[in-house]
């Protein structure tokens, strides 16, 4: 029994990283032809190019391993069923999920590993994938709240603050209005190496300059990089910050709570790819080639990929709470693999 066990975890497990190897090859391919449209503007060369095609990896390895777990064991599986070697288990009395039990091993320490690849090397890596490719900078800028500070910042550039304007209310009326070219992240506090200061009393108007004035504010580098980044190249801790950075500052936090809780059940659709594959490749293994598996998991694998991107945005805007459009796509792929034990024999 541990044999069996064994043998079915190895031989998806090989199948899998192969196929895993296999989408990195050809989606890198494609991400190389994307970039190089971008060779030239903004100094950006073959060599940051590189580098940002090695540092964008693990991202990408994140996004497309469900995928390749589906292909992976379809096709570990195939081999298995094409050599008669799962009727030989099933004929020694073996139940599906017995005979899957090595398959769902390899799903879990993937699925453990991918869950690290996620939380601690994506988000450094990613963020290095910017700075090299120069997309980390902004000219849209943003508006942040904390405290009694309403800051707009009109561009970013290496997370360095551009054209700041910093106001502040007293008695629910402005009170000052500090200007500054540049702000810059300097021990945990953001400096300003030159600014201008305007105060608002009620029989005078003063303006003042300085330099190196200290801003005492929560929006350190992690909620910057969030600030930046999309949510989904973040870690469940920096992103839990960050929901609490705009909760207490009263902002909608919305889609970085779709994010975190789509992290928290991602290993659902890992989970949910087992079970698509074991009844394709038990149902009428004879009639079905090895072809037509590959294609109805690319098709399958397509659609769930196509559902996790959308569905869980749909429903956020539909008003429904986040923790609801992180679970649906996992509901939905494991309604798909319940209708395939149904409708297959």
């Amino acid at each position: 029994m541990l044999k069996i066990d064994r043998y079915t975890f190895t031989t998806s497990l090989l199948f899998t990283l192969f196929c895993l190897l296999l989408l990195i090859i050809i989606e890198s391919f494609f991400t190389f032809l994307n970039e190089l449209q971008d060779i030239g503007d903004d100094q950006y060369q073959l060599v940051d190019m590189i580098k940002f095609l090695l540092y964008d990896m693990p991202a990408r390895v994140y996004r497309i391993f469900p995928m390749a777990l589906l292909l992976g064991t379809l096709l570990g599986l195939g081999q298995l069923a094409s050599h008669n070697e799962l009727t030989a288990i099933r004929t020694a009395g073996f139940s599906k999920a017995r005979t899957l039990r090595g398959a769902i091993y390899t799903t879990l320490l993937l699925s453990a590993a991918i869950v690290w690849v996620g939380e601690y090397i994506v988000p450094p890596t990613h963020e290095e994938a910017l700075v090299v490719s120069h997309k980390n900078s902004s000219n849209k800028g943003f508006w942040a709240i904390d405290g009694d500070y309403i800051i707009e910042v009109n561009s970013l550039e290496n997370l360095t603050l551009k054209n700041i304007n910093v106001y502040s209310s007293k008695d629910q009326a402005l009170h000052k209005w500090i200007k500054a070219p540049e702000m810059v992240l300097s021990n945990n506090e953001w400096v300003m190496p030159s600014f201008t200061e305007i105060t608002f009393n009620p029989d005078i108007i003063t303006d003042q300059k300085g330099q190196d004035f200290a801003l005492n504010t929560h929006i350190d580098k992690t909620a910057l990089n969030a600030l930046v980044n999309d949510p989904e190249y973040l870690s469940s801790q920096d992103l839990w910050r960050f929901i609490t950075y705009l909760e207490q500052n009263n902002l909608d936090s919305s889609e970085y709570r779709l994010a975190f809780w789509s992290k928290i059940f991602n290993p659902l659709i890992n989970i949910s790819m087992i079970l698509i594959a074991a009844p394709l490749v038990f149902a009428q293994q004879r009639r079905q080639g090895i072809g037509e598996r590959i294609l109805i998991g690319v098709i399958l694998g397509l659609i769930i990929y196509l559902m996790t991107q959308m569905l869980g945005h749909f429903i956020l805007i539909s008003g429904f709470p986040p923790i609801i459009g992180a679970l649906f796509p996992a509901i939905f792929a494991m309604l798909i693999a319940y209708g395939l034990f149904k409708l297959l024999p």
